[in-house]
């Protein structure tokens, strides 16, 4: 809240421009970095009054960050274990320490060494 009445009365007669169609772009390319799929993609350019028609779409979903392996909700893969092994070994934790910690079967266990 402004104390001065002066400031309150300039920053209103400040004029207010549309984003040009550069700024648009960018702001669009950066959304659909942070989209899920096409939908979701849709309902984020829509939300933030971008343009969202099929063609802004079809020109955007290459720039998705499409990931084939979920961040949530599924296990690690055992190469994801291993490596943690392979750190935690490096680190001077015991093999039993690190089997029992990470729940690796003695083969993976030997594979991370």
């Amino acid at each position: 809240m402004f104390t001065d009445m002066n400031e309150a009365l300039e920053a209103e007669a400040l004029e207010l421009t549309p984003i040009g169609s550069g700024q648009s772009a960018a702001a669009s390319l950066v959304v659909a970095h942070q989209a899920r799929d096409k939908d979701d993609l849709a309902d984020l350019l829509g939300a933030l009054g971008l343009p969202c028609g099929e063609d802004d779409l079809v020109r955007l979903l290459p720039h998705m960050n499409t990931s084939d392996n979920p961040t949530t909700g599924d296990t690690m893969p055992a190469n994801a274990f291993t490596a943690t092994a392979a750190s935690m070994l490096n680190n001077g934790d015991s093999p039993e320490h690190v089997r029992e910690t990470l729940g690796l079967s003695e083969s993976e266990l030997a594979e991370a060494l």
